[in-house]
């Protein structure tokens, strides 16, 4: 199988990018032919403000959205946190990607 230029295969926005999953997930895409872009870290990038979200989402212009950014450790301390970042943040940003014109897709990686 052949693989199409990055700019056919497309752009992919990764929000938890530095995480465990997101660094595998990275390199995958990229060696499949994606062009995987960082969502930026705090403070440059909050997902829990509504326009932080729509400039780093207009500054990457991404083909696809890869959400993995959560609070997953139960030792992480503040329990606000794993509500506002798991549960409002990700509804800020799907409410923002289906007002944004972006339409819903898979990839499939081999």
């Amino acid at each position: 199988m052949s693989l199409a230029p990055v700019s056919e295969r497309g752009r992919v926005w990764i929000t938890g990018h530095n995480g465990f999953t997101g660094r595998y997930l990275s390199a995958a895409l990229a060696r499949e032919g994606f062009e995987p872009i960082a969502a930026p870290d705090l403070p440059a990038f909050d997902l829990r403000d509504a326009a932080s979200i729509e400039r780093e989402l207009d500054r990457a212009r991404p083909d696809y959205v890869v959400h993995l950014a959560a609070v997953s450790n139960v030792a992480h301390g503040k329990a606000t946190d794993f509500y506002e970042i798991n549960t409002v943040s990700t509804t800020r940003l799907l409410e923002r990607l289906a007002h944004g014109g972006l339409s819903f897709a898979t990839i499939t990686l081999h």
